[in-house]
């Protein structure tokens, strides 16, 4: 029920009635998932709600959307995930994938692995 608009060179994001949730001042956005909706400003990432309210301020250089609860995100050069609640989770892979079905492809030393929603990690390949 929402979308990205694109304004003068700037983003923001709009309801299906047309009405301006959150003004089009950001750099790049990624619409609302889950009730979330990942903004940058500065080259920096963070997030606002279905109200327009910013949640999570201006912390990431990567920020993606949620899914399954959990968003990856890159800070200090490391990919980890944050809850709906914020709380940051395992910043120690070079790369992070989005969950699906319980499960995310993660990179660490080279290396390949799938870890679940717990951060349990398979096998490394």
């Amino acid at each position: 029920g929402f979308a990205a608009v694109k304004r003068y060179g700037k983003w923001g994001l709009i309801n299906m009635q047309g009405k301006e949730l959150v003004p089009p001042v950001y750099d790049s956005t990624y619409g609302f998932h889950e009730g979330l909706a990942p903004i940058q400003r500065d080259n920096k990432w963070g997030y606002v709600n279905t109200q327009g309210k910013m949640v999570v301020p201006f912390t990431y250089e990567t920020a993606r959307h949620f899914n399954e609860g959990l968003a990856c995100v890159r800070k200090n050069g490391k990919y980890g995930y944050i809850t709906k609640d914020f709380k940051e989770n395992n910043f120690e892979y070079e790369f992070a994938g989005a969950f699906a079905n319980g499960i995310a492809a993660v990179k660490k030393g080279g290396k390949w692995a799938l870890i679940n929603n717990k951060f349990k990690i398979n096998t490394w390949h």
